[in-house]
């Protein structure tokens, strides 16, 4: 590793931007293994169908009127929005990362605070860069970013949103066929019936 190259990358969705996944940062038999299932893989839709099943269990045993929501959101099973690629330039972001296998993983959300978007001197490539004054915060999974996050995304797939073409697709569950998610990948909108209204 040399100072013109950083130790190490993150892809992650935006459940925001447009239906794209920015290249690979680095061609290697491990980055294409890592989005072999998807891009996010079919593990994030998977984590984000966990998550957003708990909301609307939260949310559907809220008798105090508080954390309630006009929107009833249902698992997705394929996601809108970009893949980006961040750059982890320093040390001891690159060690939180590596060494916190749970809290930092596939399906699971952080924030990042005062980072950069900038070109990677080597390749040009664009990357969101953490460097030592950035911040990078695990977030759990009821904090009101997360919630707020899959509450835009589902109003994205009402507005019949293109998907990303890369995106994984949420596994089959009992009682589904393979249909339902080639459906779910190929399409780029969900009619309500896909969504269980």
């Amino acid at each position: 590793r040399t100072n013109a190259s950083p130790r190490g990358f993150l892809r992650m969705w935006d459940g925001t931007g447009p239906p794209i996944s920015d290249p690979l940062p680095a061609a290697s038999s491990a980055a294409s293994d890592a989005i072999r299932d998807g891009d996010p893989p079919s593990r994030a839709l998977s984590s984000i169908a966990s998550i957003v099943e708990r909301i609307h269990a939260e949310t559907a045993g809220n008798t105090t009127g508080k954390e309630s929501s006009d929107i009833t959101m249902t698992p997705p099973k394929s996601l809108c929005g970009r893949v980006i690629n961040v750059a982890i330039w320093e040390k001891p972001q690159w060690d939180l990362i590596t060494s916190s296998h749970d809290s930092i993983s596939i399906g699971k959300f952080i924030r990042l605070r005062n980072v950069n978007e900038e070109c990677l001197p080597s390749s040009g490539l664009r990357c969101l860069m953490v460097h030592k004054l950035s911040s990078l915060t695990p977030l759990p999974d009821r904090v009101f970013e997360v919630r707020a996050l899959l509450e835009g995304h589902h109003a994205r797939i009402l507005r019949k949103e293109q998907y990303n073409p890369q995106s994984g697709v949420l596994p089959l569950l009992t009682g589904q066929s393979d249909a339902d998610i080639d459906s779910a990948h190929t399409n780029t909108t969900v009619s309500r019936e896909d969504l269980g209204e």
